[in-house]
């Protein structure tokens, strides 16, 4: 597939190839400039048999030979061994963030498509660490929110690590900063037990509060004013699973339970959920009545 726009080319008329288009040729000035200038290097991949490796070489402004001795071998042969559409993906990536190619090419294939997104709500350095971390578009989602945190909280992710390491510094570091930046008196004494596999302990203080909310990025700190006012009781859980749960009403039942990023906890987190509640709660109000 083709174009009907010619530009010049040695002796002949040279076709504007269809993923130019994908790249943005008709709406990007700077893409549209960067084809007529590197015309001849596009042209040349394909006069080889290499189109599916031009949108790079387009992006990094080299022919064959230079552009495998600037990103080596090994990265060479990854974009090689790729196919057309992977590499505009990776080319629309470089002509438009500083990361770098030998990076781009670890990135899941799925999440190609939003790390320009990502980029522009956080940065080249969230999204290269969870390019390198995740194995997939949702690890990758997730990732990169964790990453960004971190980084805004004062730490320094690692892209060696696994995503649950990630997820672990993360906590880590959000529980210094949530204790630093909140009041650390308890409002109300500790209280904890275990159900099912799970471990449930009370939210007694801002500080608490705070660090379940940045943890778990949901909003469970609104709620803090309500527990201190015995409106309701917040909990974190713990064990087979991690999620936030909000007991509350009258008589009181479960009124909520999330897990990471406000998802839906599990059967038998919930189960787990209304059994603390019977044997724990509903008994404490019966006593008090």
């Amino acid at each position: 597939m083709t174009d009907q726009r010619l530009l010049p080319f040695h002796d002949g008329a040279w076709h504007v190839p269809y993923w130019c288009y994908e790249l943005g040729y008709v709406r990007s000035s700077q893409v549209l400039r960067l084809v007529h200038a590197r015309a001849d290097i596009i042209a040349r991949a394909q006069t080889d048999g290499i189109d599916h490796v031009a949108p790079i070489l387009l992006a990094l402004g080299r022919n064959p030979a230079e552009a495998r001795r600037r990103v080596g071998k090994a990265v060479w042969k990854k974009i090689h061994h790729s196919d057309l559409s992977l590499n505009v993906a990776r080319a629309n990536v470089l002509l438009r963030s500083r990361i770098q190619i030998k990076d781009l090419v670890e990135f899941p294939r799925g999440a190609l498509r939003e790390v320009l997104s990502k980029s522009r709500r956080s940065s080249d350095a969230a999204v290269t660490v969870a390019g390198l971390i995740a194995r997939n578009r949702t690890e990758f989602r997730e990732a990169v929110m964790l990453a960004h945190d971190t980084i805004r909280m004062g730490g320094t992710p690692n892209p060696k690590w696994s995503l649950r390491r990630l997820c672990e510094e993360h906590d880590r570091k959000a529980m210094e900063w949530a204790y630093a930046k909140s009041d650390r008196t308890p409002w109300a004494a500790p209280w904890s037990c275990e159900m099912d596999g799970f471990k449930f302990t009370l939210l007694n203080g801002d500080g608490a509060f705070s660090f379940e909310g940045i943890t778990q990025r949901n909003c469970v700190a609104s709620y803090a004013d309500d527990a201190k006012r015995g409106r309701c009781m917040v909990m974190r859980i713990e064990g087979k699973e991690r999620a936030t749960v909000r007991f509350g009403g009258h008589p009181v039942h479960v009124q909520e339970v999330k897990a990471r990023f406000n998802a839906p906890a599990s059967e038998d987190c919930r189960k787990a959920c209304a059994k603390v509640c019977a044997v724990h709660l509903t008994s404490d109000e019966r006593a008090r009545k």
